[in-house]
């Protein structure tokens, strides 16, 4: 999926890759979706967990903020620049993408919440951070104009 997106990526392949026959793969999973879903949800749960060691010594609400941005959106920013085919891998249209999206937020809403919003106002300004950084990823002509935007976003959204 990494290399070949979504589409583009054979059940065969997949197969392969797990060492395994295609009807053994059929036995563990129902369809390429359900593979998808489950990698793309374990990948990001790791993500997050690095992210989570990475803030720790960090000190006030716009630098967690940052740094944990930064570092997500760089790390998809390299995939899809080394593999453009991969893009599809953060359309929303898919099921495990959105949860992708809504961990991502529930970990900025944590954020936010160690930073003294309330429960309510932290769970509003994750899933916005997650989603208008992503944005910004989408929009950016390259890595620097990405992390310009991504911070004036975090400044903002620190406030």
């Amino acid at each position: 999926f990494m290399r070949l997106g979504y589409n583009r990526t054979p059940m065969g392949l997949l197969a392969k890759a797990a060492g395994m026959s295609r009807p053994a793969v059929y036995l563990m999973f129902p369809g390429k979706e359900e593979i998808f879903s489950s990698l793309v949800l374990e990948l990001n749960r790791k993500k997050i967990g690095v992210l989570q060691e990475q803030i720790a010594p960090v000190r006030g609400l716009r630098e967690k903020l940052l740094s944990a941005c930064l570092a997500w959106n760089e790390s998809v920013f390299e995939v899809h620049a080394a593999h453009p085919e991969s893009r599809d891998m953060d359309d929303l249209s898919f099921a495990a993408v959105r949860a992708l999206y809504d961990q991502l937020a529930d970990f900025f809403a944590s954020i936010f919440a160690d930073g003294g919003r309330s429960p309510e106002e932290a769970a509003i300004a994750g899933r916005t951070l997650a989603l208008a950084a992503r944005g910004c990823r989408i929009a950016s002509v390259d890595r620097a104009d990405m992390a310009a935007m991504l911070c004036s976003l975090v400044t903002a959204m620190a406030r």
